[in-house]
This record gives structure tokens, sequence and C-alpha cells, in this order.
């Protein structure tokens, strides 16, 4: 009953997928794969997975998930390019969670990361995270853009979370 053609006003006939729709979805798809890769969710424990990390830094992941970034959309009506630049930042956040040389790869590219979006502040506070290194050479330009996103877009929790980071690794 209501199978492929049989009847158009069966609840069960599926429409074709868009070209559109379809290319969203695997794009999706690849993000949360690669975010899995990067990172092993436990009950209350987040590990990183080094061996993963170093494997998608050496195939460049990152490169591709950065130019993703960089593709403009309407900010206030794309929905579905909302998502995918949400889950490409939450891959860029597990790429570095735990992990050095990725960070400081990450860290070349802060300047794409220097706008008012709250997700740029959770990958920005991913990528200074427990690094010294990184806390310590700190731009003061960068510290500028968050005390300057506070004081005009207010107190959001991510930017405070940001500076604390900096400041904590010390």
């Amino acid at each position: 009953l209501g199978g492929r053609g049989e009847n158009p006003n069966s609840i069960f006939v599926q429409k074709p997928e868009s070209t559109s729709s379809y290319n969203y979805r695997v794009v999706k798809e690849i993000l949360l794969r690669l975010s899995k890769l990067c990172v092993q969710e436990g009950i209350s424990v987040r590990k990183s997975r080094k061996q993963q990390q170093r494997l998608l830094r050496n195939m460049g992941a990152h490169a591709v998930v950065l130019e993703l970034l960089q593709i403009p959309y309407e900010k206030a009506e794309d929905t579905r390019m909302q998502e995918i630049m949400k889950l490409a930042h939450e891959f860029l956040q597990n790429f570095c969670a735990g992990n050095q040389q990725n960070q400081a790869l990450l860290h070349k590219h802060i300047n794409l990361f220097l706008n008012p979006g709250i997700l740029e502040a959770v990958t920005m506070q991913h990528i200074f995270m427990n690094n010294f290194q990184l806390c310590s050479e700190i731009n003061e330009r960068v510290v500028q853009h968050f005390v300057h996103c506070i004081e005009t877009h207010g107190r959001n929790v991510q930017y405070i979370k940001f500076l604390q980071t900096i400041v904590k690794a010390e």
C-alpha cells in the first residue's frame, strides 16, 4: 500500500530529495563524522583522539573546513547553512581539543574568527585552551576584540569564557 508511484495522495510516497537538499545533508553528515573522529564521548568525559586528529591534520581536513567557513550566506535566513557552520565550528573545536599542534595550526587562521559571532568565540576558546605557549604570545588585538564584543554585544558568557581561557593558561 502506498509504495512509490502507486498513489500520489498516499502519506507513504516519498518525494525525491532536491540536489541542494542532498548536498546540505551530505556536508552535514561529513562534518558530524569528522567531529566524531576527533573526540571520544564518554558518560562524563570527552577524550581527545590524538591519532585521528593527526590523520585529519595530515589529510588537510581542517583546511577544507576553514574554506567552508568563508562561504558567504544569508545569516538571518539560511537555516541550513547556519547548521553547517555550527557543525564546521564543532569540528574545528574537536580537531584542536587537547592537541597543541592542531591548536597552533588553527591559530594561524584566527583572523577568520575575529568577529562577534558566538560560534567563533567558542572556537577561539578551544584554540587557546590549556595552551600556555599560545596564550603567552596572544596578540593585544585579539584581547581588544573580545573586550569590544563585550562592550557592544553585552557580557555574553562565551566572550568571557574566552578571556578566562587565555588568563587561566598562565
